[in-house]
């Protein structure tokens, strides 16, 4: 009955999963929506309406308390959004990475986004209009501190959100990616070599000279196991967070790079630096990812195709609103232009992607062929290898070998353990070498721990006797 409920859900993941995320969109929209609009609000009034003392402080105290409280937020909601992709239980790891990259997109989009977004599209167009209401606050003591008065709208504030997003924000990004986690491993694993260089002399265990053998590297192979050992120590690399991190670039030149031309000019510097910094991040600071051959970029395709449907409309209202005075802007013709704006989008995304299609039909139906050939080939290799007929025929009275049988392929280790091999690596010698099984030299160490244990109490039994 529990395996039939199992397939039930998992049947309806994918139905299911749509509604589901209704609800987490709505709550995460709603907690870092408030939280940036809050933040937003407060910096505009300390910039423009504050007059009173620390005003060049104040002024930033509302974005560091939001870039501080940000992570946390982050964090909290990705774990969300992880429990509530397990519990949705799909079929395959696509459909799986679909839906969590879904979940982390909507965050990242309200995250880098929305505070640009009201810069555009309320400050300076309604500012003018807004700042007036502000007159609540003045209230007994703050009446001397806020003057509603002195509103001045800066249309170049856009602009300068866009310079820094595009190249302090960049950097930032980078330094946070890169340079902190490898200040991180250095200076931890320094503390490791300080702490096991000063270990104070006979607190450690003594063990026995089997012990030994078993739980010392060999010389040959110490360098080898040192280096394999620190990656295991390092963080997963998880290619979606690149992904991820290139589609909110991306967003950033469609939805405001007409507000600055030199936007996608920072973008190509920033990337000549990720790019190398990726190759960092692969090298020294992650595990080495599985070599899985992936087809595209995944789910990252349908936020790419969002974010450029929005660019249109944003790039449309930018030029529009910030081509003269706001006084001229008529909603009206706003609405005209962006409606011609995205039929002109969907006119040449349709004529794109036709003509592609036409010409791209044939490579494409050649590569899925081979492909297919490539597949069906070795699922046939692996058909015959296990067919029944491959198989040895074993009498009652014969002694058959489980581990080996006629059909296997002489491997390296075989040929290592003959005369005349030649001299290979460290690592071939370490992954060659099959001098006992597992459970042999699980025996053997527990045997040698028993004996160091035995020989250490003995030991006491007679420093105890000779004390009497």
């Amino acid at each position: 009955m529990e395996s039939h409920a199992i397939a039930k859900r998992r049947g309806s993941g994918c139905d299911s999963g749509l509604l589901l995320l209704l609800p987490f969109a709505s709550i995460a929209g709603l907690a870092l929506g408030s939280l940036i609009v809050v933040t937003f609000a407060m910096e505009i009034l300390i910039s423009e309406v504050y007059t009173g003392p620390f005003k060049e402080y104040l002024e930033f105290l509302p974005t560091v308390l939001f870039s501080l409280s940000l992570p946390w937020i982050n964090d909290t909601l990705t774990d969300m959004a992880t429990k509530l992709t397990d519990y949705e239980n799909y079929r395959t790891q696509d459909q799986y990475d679909i839906a969590q990259t879904t979940k982390t997109f909507v965050m990242n989009f309200i995250t880098s986004f929305l505070p640009t977004i009201l810069t555009a599209f309320v400050y300076v167009p309604f500012g003018a209009r807004l700042l007036p209401y502000l007159d609540v606050i003045r209230v007994g003591k703050l009446a001397t501190a806020f003057d509603t008065r002195r509103v001045h709208i800066d249309p170049s504030r856009l602009q300068q959100e866009v310079i820094y997003l595009s190249v302090m924000g960049q950097v930032m990004s980078f330094g946070e990616e890169i340079v902190l986690p490898y200040v991180k491993r250095v200076v931890m694993q320094k503390w490791r070599d300080y702490r096991q260089k000063n270990v104070p002399a006979g607190q450690g265990r003594r063990y026995s000279y089997r012990t030994d053998q078993l739980l010392n590297d060999s010389p040959a192979e110490a360098s080898f196991l040192s280096r394999v050992r620190n990656e295991t120590e390092a963080d997963e690399y998880n290619v979606h967070d690149d992904t991820l991190e290139m589609c909110v670039q991306y967003g950033y030149l469609a939805l405001f790079g007409a507000s600055w031309p030199l936007v996608p000019l920072g973008f190509l510097l920033n990337n000549w630096l990720e790019l190398r910094g990726d190759f960092f991040k692969l090298s020294l600071e992650c595990q080495r990812p599985p070599p899985i051959r992936a087809d595209s970029i995944g789910p990252s395709l349908q936020g790419l195709e969002i974010l450029t449907w929005l660019g249109t409309l944003s790039t449309a209202a930018i030029v529009y609103l910030y081509r003269g005075n706001m006084a001229d802007v008529r909603l009206s013709t706003l609405l005209l232009i962006l409606l011609a704006a995205e039929w002109a989008y969907l006119g040449l995304r349709f004529v794109v992607r036709t003509a592609v299609e036409k010409i791209a039909t044939g490579s494409l139906r050649k590569e899925a062929a081979k492909r297919y050939a490539l597949r069906k080939n070795y699922l046939d290799s692996l058909t015959r290898s296990t067919s029944p007929k491959g198989r040895q025929r074993v009498r009652f009275e014969d002694r058959v070998n489980v581990y080996t049988t006629g059909t296997d392929v002489r491997t390296n280790s075989q040929e290592f353990l003959h005369p005349g091999h030649h001299e290979t690596s460290s690592e071939q010698r370490f992954w060659s070498c099959a001098a006992q099984d597992t459970a042999d030299a699980g025996v053997r160490l527990i045997k040698a721990l028993c004996m160091g244990d035995r020989v250490q109490s003995e030991n006491k039994s007679e420093k105890i006797k000779k004390c009497a």
